[in-house]
C-alpha cells in the first residue's frame, strides 16, 4: 500500500448515493417534490443537510412528525418520482467500475453499506453492472438504527469477518464519517458539493475528489 499506516486494511466499504453513484440531485428533487405534494414547504438545501440518512429519518426531521399516514404518503410520492426518473438522471461516477475491479484484484474484501432500501439498492447495482463486485451489500433494515449510528457498518464487518481496524469506509456525507469514527474505523471522504467543508464535527483520515484516487492509496 502506498499510504503508510494502512498495512492492516483488508476491507473497503462504500456508501452508495453520492459516493459511487451520482444520484443525489435526483434524490433531492424527488424529496422536495414529495413533500410539496403534501403541502410541506422544504428547500433543496434542507434535503442536502440530511443526505446519507435513511428515508425514515429524513421524513421525521423535515415534518417533525411521527404520524405514520403522512410519512407513508410522502415516502410513496418520493418513490414514485424516483421510479419515473432515475434511469434518465442517475449515473455511475467516473472510474467506479475500474476501481472496484482494482480492489478485487488486490485481494480486498469489498462491501457496500447504504441507508437505502434493498430493492432500490439492488436495482441501481444491477442496472450499472456492479453488483457482483461486492462481497457484502448491507442496506437499511426496518426498525434498526441508521447512520450516523454504526449499526450498518458493524453488520457488514461481521459478514466480512473483519474488525473495524481492518477496514476503511468511503463516503461523501457527515453521517458516513460519524458512523465510521463511532467505531474507530478509518474514513475516506469523497468531496462532493454537499460534503462537509468544516471537519470540526468529524475529521476524515483522507479526502479525495474521485473514487479512482483510491488506487493511489490502497
Amino acid at each position: 500500500m502506498s499510504e503508510a499506516g494502512w498495512e492492516n486494511i483488508e476491507g473497503v466499504l462504500f456508501d452508495m448515493d453520492g459516493t459511487i453513484i451520482d444520484s443525489v440531485e435526483n434524490v433531492v428533487k424527488c424529496w422536495v417534490w414529495a413533500f410539496r405534494q403534501k403541502g410541506i414547504p422544504v428547500t433543496r438545501d434542507q434535503i442536502l443537510d440530511y443526505i446519507g440518512r435513511s428515508a425514515d429519518d429524513i421524513m421525521r426531521l423535515i415534518t417533525n412528525s411521527e404520524e405514520r399516514d403522512i410519512l407513508l404518503q410522502v415516502y410513496q410520492f418520493a418513490r414514485q418520482c424516483s421510479e419515473e426518473t432515475w434511469r434518465k438522471e442517475v449515473r455511475l461516477y467516473p472510474g467506479v467500475k475500474e476501481t472496484l475491479e482494482y480492489l478485487r484484484k488486490k485481494g480486498y474484501r469489498v462491501g457496500l453499506v447504504t441507508s437505502s432500501h434493498e430493492d432500490r439498492t439492488t436495482a441501481f447495482l444491477e442496472y450499472f453492472g456492479i453488483k457482483d463486485y461486492f462481497d457484502v451489500i448491507q442496506c437499511y433494515e426496518e426498525g434498526a438504527p441508521a447512520k450516523p449510528d454504526p449499526y450498518l457498518l458493524l453488520r457488514a464487518l461481521e459478514k466480512l469477518d473483519l474488525e473495524p481496524s481492518q477496514a476503511v469506509y468511503v463516503g461523501d456525507a457527515l453521517v458516513d464519517c460519524l458512523a465510521a469514527k463511532n467505531i474507530s474505523m478509518k474514513f475516506i471522504l469523497v468531496q462532493r458539493p454537499w460534503s462537509p467543508r468544516n471537519h470540526g464535527k468529524c475529521k476524515p483520515d483522507i479526502i479525495i475528489n474521485e473514487i479512482y484516487e483510491l488506487e493511489k492509496i490502497l
